[in-house]
């Protein structure tokens, strides 16, 4: 039953499967449950944002919640046996289908467990924490981690060797001044902490404080410009003490619709008259071009009367 699904797995859907003791009679763990479903659906999130960002069309407003529709996964079925779940993409709205990233952030991610499963760092993954959460799953009383789906089908499968063996992070920034860009996210209010999220995915700490509570609530969510004094820890992770925060002015004109007079003043049109208008060089110069064209209304209109006269 389970290979018969599997076999009709489309490309916006992608299988985790969970194998082991503690989900040998097909249920789960609430916990368990969270941990695969809340990172995945980050994953893809993540990954989805960055895909918008890399072709040049920042998202707020409106293309921001598009992008979020498109990588959002729905629980569509639970498999038995052990335990697993199908996932799917939404689908895309009509007037957003020609910007439609959920199939290639699924890609992204399976190739991303792929890499990470052969041992690679995923220095470039946009979503590397939520996918090294999603393997960290395996263990006590879970033995293994099956990813199936998105285009082309990959198969990916964790064991418990296997995760013992992942690769370290890599620290992402060095000690000293440092001005970096991104998206601001997880901020805490509490902590005052927050997540810069470079293009590439890489996540860095930024520690502000309580003066700064107020701009950073404004700034949550958004692509914003962080200097500071950046320090790596012996551990690899690393943080940024802020002493600037600058909100980036990224505007997407496609979705705007400005006014005809507008269009006209940013293309520098302006009123003309028909002395403006100059006639073609191959037009003789004695010629009434507006003679020609009553001449053509004349033959139409002859050509009329003799139709109807046939009939």
């Amino acid at each position: 039953m389970e290979e018969e699904h599997l076999t009709q797995l489309g490309s916006r859907q992608i299988h985790a499967h969970l194998e082991g003791e503690a989900v040998a009679n097909g249920t789960i763990s609430v916990e368990r449950l969270l941990a695969v479903l809340e990172n995945l659906q980050l994953a893809v999130r993540r990954i989805g944002e960055s895909i918008a960002d890399s072709k040049r069309r920042p998202h707020p407003g409106r293309f921001r919640r598009t992008v979020e529709e498109q990588t959002s996964l729905r629980l569509v079925q639970v498999t038995h046996g052990s335990w697993g779940a199908v996932l799917e993409l939404e689908q895309p709205v009509p007037q957003t289908r020609m910007f439609d990233i959920g199939e290639e952030a699924l890609t992204v991610l399976l190739e991303s467990v792929s890499d990470l499963r052969e041992g690679k760092v995923l220095t470039l993954s946009p979503a590397e924490q939520q996918i090294r959460n999603l393997v960290r799953v395996v263990g006590s009383g879970v033995d293994a981690l099956v990813l199936e789906g998105g285009p082309g089908r990959r198969h990916v499968r964790f064991d418990a060797a296997v995760v013992e063996q992942l690769p370290p992070t890599v620290a992402p920034y060095l000690s000293g001044r440092a001005r970096l860009s991104g998206r601001l996210r997880e901020v805490d209010f509490k902590d005052h902490t927050a997540e810069l999220y470079d293009a590439s995915g890489r996540m860095t700490r930024v520690l502000f404080s309580p003066v700064q509570e107020a701009l950073f609530r404004s700034a949550a969510n958004m692509m914003v410009t962080v200097e500071g004094t950046s320090e790596e820890k012996g551990t690899g992770a690393g943080h940024i003490q802020a002493e600037l925060m600058n909100i980036l002015d990224l505007r997407e004109d496609f979705w705007q619709s400005p006014s005809i007079r507008q269009l006209a003043e940013e293309c520098n049109i302006g009123p003309f008259s028909r002395d403006d208008i100059d006639k073609a060089d191959f037009w003789p110069r004695d010629q009434d071009p507006e003679e020609f064209v009553r001449a053509i209304y004349r033959e139409r209109r002859a050509g009329s009367v003799r139709d109807d006269d046939s009939r």
